[in-house]
């Protein structure tokens, strides 16, 4: 009796030795943006589901089954890191779907800034969604906004602003303020005009000089 017990151990050693062989996984890494991930999950040649079990940061679920699996990422915070592990059968093999979905955004930045004829012209790359521009204008020693332009929101744009110009020098940049209030500013642009100001044109410019003012003392 007890060399039938220790044969049955042994059996059911081996068995589980031979199974963790058939086991493998692979680790996604990537950074959360809001959208879901989508792996494809084939047949076995025992024609079960190929995946097993995934981990989302360390976090263990049970796979569905699906042929396509949907990890729902939504409890996670946008921007953050993501590790996903997926575990399967070594005789089969799951395909990511849509791997481009944790790839971390690009970091914002201009890429060209210029003015010409009456327009301030700036290309942007790697602008969020709800960011805003706030093109400033240098006077009197300070910079003020004369303009705030709402972000297009793909991957790379084009953007040209008239703006009014003062007699003398005129120095412009642009000021990009993304999600977050992270802020980000162009590099300065400077023209010379020997245009006068009309009256409105220098009571505007008069207002907006003592508002910054009462601002900078409050």
């Amino acid at each position: 009796m007890k060399k039938i017990t220790t044969l049955t151990l042994a059996f059911i050693c081996t068995l589980f030795v031979i199974n963790m062989a058939t086991a493998a996984e692979f680790v996604i890494k990537g950074t959360y943006n809001g959208k879901n991930l989508y792996i494809h999950n084939p047949h076995n040649e025992d024609e079960d589901f190929c995946i097993t079990e995934f981990y989302v940061n360390g976090v263990r679920f049970t796979a569905p089954k699906s042929s396509a699996i949907d990890v729902d990422l939504s409890h996670l915070i946008v921007e953050t890191n993501v590790t996903i592990k997926v575990i399967h059968t070594e005789v089969c093999e799951p395909k990511l779907m849509n791997m481009n979905v944790l790839r971390k955004n690009q970091e914002f930045h201009f890429s060209a800034v210029e003015f010409n004829k009456n327009q301030l012209n700036w290309i942007a790359k790697g602008e969020q969604k709800h960011g805003v521009y706030f093109l400033e204008s240098f006077k009197n020693d300070s910079w003020n906004t004369i303009k705030v332009v709402n972000v297009k929101g793909s991957v790379s744009n084009l953007y040209s602003e008239e703006v009014a110009l003062h007699k003398g020098i005129n120095k412009f940049r642009v000021r990009y303020v993304n999600n977050h209030g992270k802020m980000f500013f162009s590099n300065e642009v400077a023209c010379f005009s020997n245009k006068k100001e009309n009256l409105a044109e220098s009571i505007t410019n008069e207002k907006t000089n003592l508002a910054a003012q009462v601002t900078d003392i409050k």
